[in-house]
């Protein structure tokens, strides 16, 4: 996953510098040469990603004390009536509902058959 943030990251980087550039970027590329240009690219790109984690971890620093989604979620599910709670919650249980009904069949036969054998009804 970080590669791939970083990967996005740079060819942002790269495609910024080149419209930042605008109209002047064929100029750049014969003063300096389309070498050395895209060598200036990939440099400011690579010490853009050097400074980008630190910046991500107050970045979400901030966002989780800024948004404080724990305590929002904790409420907005405390506020839920129970029918909508219940249907929130019944997608993340309904692959494996089945074996809840069939364990409780298998055990209903297992303690109806244990109670005909102990009680001799």
């Amino acid at each position: 996953m970080t590669e791939r943030l970083f990967t996005l990251v740079h060819a942002h980087v790269k495609k910024t510098l080149d419209e930042f550039a605008g109209v002047s970027k064929p100029l750049i590329e014969i003063g300096v040469g389309a070498a050395l240009y895209a060598r200036i690219k990939e440099d400011i790109c690579d010490r853009f990603l050097e400074r980008l984690p630190p910046l991500l971890l107050s970045l979400e620093s901030y966002t989780d004390r800024a948004l404080d989604m724990e305590e929002t979620i904790r409420e907005k599910m405390a506020a839920l009536p129970p029918e909508e709670f219940e249907s929130l919650l019944h997608p993340v249980f309904a692959e494996d509902e089945w074996k809840l009904v069939l364990m409780g069949g298998v055990l209903g036969v297992v303690i109806g058959y244990a109670q005909i054998h102990i009680l001799g009804a």
